[in-house]
């Protein structure tokens, strides 16, 4: 079996991306990235700080279209959990805190 998935991009798509938006948008640019059979997140990009930024652009078209957070987009699971973290400044420091023990982990190798 052959699928094929197409976004179509306009002629200037958007390229500069926020951490916030990185963050919303990277399940979706990896996703894209397998599904292209590009999914060497390991691998150092000289343009990019992670190989999922890539497909920034094209997670943008398709996160866009489809409303973003105030939409059906921000509908899914990591969407939900983002409007929950920015509601609850209790949930947003304890999301900060696993976020720098991740950061701490990855560099005690």
């Amino acid at each position: 079996m052959h699928i094929v998935y197409e976004i179509d991009l306009p002629d200037n798509p958007r390229k500069d991306f926020t951490a916030e938006e990185k963050s919303l948008l990277r399940p979706i640019a990896e996703t894209l990235a397998m599904l292209d059979g590009n999914a060497f997140f390991s691998m150092p990009l000289e343009d990019h700080k992670e190989w999922y930024e890539q497909y920034l652009p094209e997670a943008w078209e398709l996160w866009h279209s489809n409303g973003g957070l105030a939409s059906w987009a921000g509908q899914t699971s990591w969407g939900r959990e983002h409007i929950m973290r920015d509601a609850n400044p209790a949930v947003k420091a304890l999301w900060d805190q696993y976020q720098t023990m991740v950061r701490l982990s990855r560099n005690e190798g």
